[in-house]
């Protein structure tokens, strides 16, 4: 007499086939999590960066002192010809280290050059179809 070794599974209810279906499932359970996860992280226009901090000197400032001119201090024996930022919104912190909010720095005199100040900023890929990224600036420190 042969006995089939799924015999008593198939009596006491159990199939090995939900067994082996139960796997793969899971499998693409877990294939669908992290591919949903990585998609999230990836196209999120939102998330936590650690932003640049230099410091420089104005170069020109536009004459609402929205916009300014920065030529960043050299380190390493790099060349910087200035870099263009929109200021507009950042917050700003005096010399005694009062922070502001809702106007331009007061270091920052409308269509004048030569202030001293340290900047931080972000850059994050640009939310419509164009190519590159945008900076966006947290905060500007008269010193």
């Amino acid at each position: 007499m042969v006995t089939s070794m799924t015999a008593p599974l198939q009596r006491e209810g159990r199939s090995t086939r939900g067994i082996r279906l139960t796997f793969p499932v899971l499998v693409g359970l877990i294939l669908v999590a992290v591919l949903t996860g990585a998609a999230a992280v990836y196209f999120a226009p939102f998330g936590s960066k650690v932003p640049t901090i230099v410091r420089g000197t104005v170069t020109a400032a536009s004459g609402d002192a929205t916009q300014i001119g920065l030529r960043i201090d050299e380190s390493a024996g790099s060349r910087n010809e200035g870099i263009g930022f929109e200021i507009a919104g950042a917050y700003w912190i005096d010399r005694d280290g009062r922070v502001h909010d809702g106007s331009h720095p007061t270091c920052i005199v409308p269509g004048s050059t030569g202030q001293r100040i340290e900047l931080a900023y972000v850059q994050v890929r640009a939310i419509d179809d164009s190519p590159g990224h945008n900076t966006l600036v947290a905060w500007v420190r008269c010193l």
